[in-house]
């Protein structure tokens, strides 16, 4: 038995509270303060394609299925997260790109 399934995912930004590096506060030396409107901003749209090949075979009442998976076709760079440095910079974190999957499983 041989499937194959593709799966297409679109979201809107996340949202997130913005941090902005300042010398203002209790500290005596630079730091991130977040800002006061809480998830005022939003990470870019996410958009992902995948496509997935099953091959099931029978043995007795058991099957074993080995399949394989490429994730992210539009090799997309997506957001993850943004990472704020204690020097002031802010890092993006993105999510795998182009990337292959596969493995076997047991049925019983």
């Amino acid at each position: 038995e041989l499937t194959l399934s593709t799966k297409y995912r679109y979201v809107s930004g996340r949202p997130y509270t913005k941090k902005t590096w300042t010398t203002e506060g209790p500290e005596l030396d630079f730091h991130w303060q977040e800002s006061a409107e809480i998830n005022s901003d939003n990470y870019p749209d996410y958009s992902r394609w995948d496509i997935r090949w099953d091959s099931k075979w029978y043995l007795g009442g058991k099957a074993v299925t080995s399949y394989l998976e490429i994730q992210n076709i539009l090799d997309r760079a997506n957001v993850a997260e943004h990472i704020y440095a204690e020097k002031g910079e802010m890092n993006i974190a993105y999510q795998f790109r182009f990337f292959f999957v596969g493995g076997f499983r047991y049925e019983w």
